[in-house]
């Protein structure tokens, strides 16, 4: 799969890329029928989705006699995470802990699910651990250039 998505999906082709995702390769007729919002869609309306997909680089197509099989080009983390900062960045002005604070505010989560995510939350990743870092070498710089200043 490729690294960065070019151009980030409507909603009703994050639809069909979710399809894609959980089954893999499939047919027009497979995502049709796999559809999650259980909406009605024509073929020729998924099909058309598809094709758009493919010219926006986000699906690869592969004959296979007379079929087409429809592929996801990007992992699923690789498109949501920037729809994820877009839909932050835009409605709470790029306040991540505002937005995790409304979802959990309106999710019905869990025990278990709770129980994940606090250890999520107290698990550094290597993106929080090198903000972490970052900040520390800031302080450290900072109380460093205070001192020198308070020396004679």
């Amino acid at each position: 799969m490729s690294t960065n998505p070019p151009i980030l999906p409507s909603p009703l082709e994050l639809q069909v890329l979710r399809v894609l995702w959980q089954m893999g390769a499939s047919t027009v007729t497979a995502v049709c029928d796999s559809m999650m919002d259980d909406k009605e869609r024509a073929y020729t309306t998924v099909l058309t989705v598809l094709q758009n997909l493919e010219k926006k680089g986000l699906v690869h197509r592969e004959k296979i006699g007379r079929a087409h099989l429809y592929e996801a080009a990007y992992a699923e983390t690789q498109i949501l995470g920037p729809l994820m900062e877009e839909f932050v960045r835009s409605n709470y002005g790029g306040a991540w802990h505002q937005a995790v604070w409304q979802m959990l505010e309106q999710g019905n989560l869990t025990k278990k699910q709770k129980s994940e995510l606090a250890e999520k939350l107290l698990t550094p990743t290597k993106s929080r651990s090198a903000a972490t870092k970052k900040v520390a070498h800031k302080q450290v710089a900072k109380k460093a250039h205070k001192g020198a200043k308070k020396r004679p």
